[in-house]
């Protein structure tokens, strides 16, 4: 008997160690529906921040974009974000609807910033993918022009933790 709960608490403890930590932006639930809203974000670099969401069993992936200089560039719905992965083929995801820049100044900057925020929709097979393989890269498309930007590998590192979180 000894034997079995030593075995079993050995066993908690490893599950234990290994578990993830997940720390949510958003975690509530809607008073009317019932549906459980979670989401958690990552850094790409000092500039970009993209951020998973899940409702229910429905994913979306948010992306914070800030430019220097006073942007006017629309971002159609349709448009797409490219995510280059570690070993993968890039996951391609469209945008659900239109975004205009939000301009603001910027005392210690100097100047104006651009922010843009956009949703994309995204499969519960990809968030899988992003889940397991490190995001080396980002290319957001507006119409025919585009950013690219190479992502750290800690960020990297990070993207796949909240990819996890989100999907659990």
């Amino acid at each position: 008997m000894k034997k079995i709960i030593s075995t079993l608490l050995v066993a908690f403890i490893t599950i234990g160690a290994f578990a993830q930590k997940c720390k949510f932006d958003i975690d509530k639930k809607d008073a009317f529906t019932g549906k459980q809203t979670k989401g958690i974000s990552a850094v790409l670099n000092k500039s970009w921040m993209v951020g998973f969401n899940r409702s229910d069993n429905a994913y979306t992936v948010g992306l914070l974009m800030e430019f220097p200089g006073a942007k006017r560039d629309v971002l159609s719905k349709g448009d797409t974000l490219m995510l280059a992965l570690d070993g993968a083929s890039p996951i391609v995801l469209t945008a659900l609807e239109n975004s205009s820049p939000t301009a603001r100044v910027v005392d210690n900057y100097g100047g104006i910033l651009s922010s843009y925020h956009v949703q994309y929709a995204i499969s519960p097979e990809q968030m899988k993918v992003l889940a397991q393989k490190k995001c080396t890269a980002a290319r957001v498309y507006f119409g025919a022009t585009y950013f690219s930007l190479d992502v750290p590998e800690k960020n990297g590192q990070r993207v796949i933790e909240a990819a996890n979180c989100i999907t659990q």
